[in-house]
């Protein structure tokens, strides 16, 4: 299931305007800005009866904007937009289909990182996906 749901995670994600670039994994380059990064946390499983049983599976997405000749202020105005549109798309709590029949944007974090190529903007956004088993 991890497989499914992480394909569709990225399908949506790059659907989205203000993300250039989704990843299944970390890049030590990216090839635009905004980009995405998908990868999973943790997953947990409630049996509680028959009609309620399901899995739960924690993706974390982090998007990365790089602070460059445009600045902080223009790194986080773009940063905010796309946190705000994938916000706004995984709000849609049935926007997987059938890969997992509920998704829940939680808590987000925001750094900084730095590399190589220079510092990042850096915005984590967790994913909560049910599963629901017949």
């Amino acid at each position: 299931m991890w497989e499914t749901i992480r394909t569709k995670i990225i399908e949506v994600i790059s659907t989205a305007t203000k993300i250039q670039v989704a990843y299944r994994t970390e890049r030590s380059r990216f090839d635009g800005f905004p980009a995405a990064v998908v990868t999973p946390s943790d997953n947990e499983a409630d049996y509680g009866d028959t009609a309620k049983d399901k899995l739960t599976f924690v993706f974390i997405v982090r998007i990365y904007q790089e602070i460059s000749k445009s600045g902080q202020d223009q790194a986080d105005i773009k940063l905010e937009k796309a946190v705000d549109e994938l916000l706004t798309m995984f709000l849609n709590k049935k926007v997987l289909g059938t890969a997992a029949e509920w998704v829940e944007p939680v808590n987000s974090s925001w750094g900084y990182q730095d590399r190589e190529t220079g510092q990042l903007r850096v915005a984590e956004l967790k994913l909560r996906c049910r599963k629901y088993l017949p």
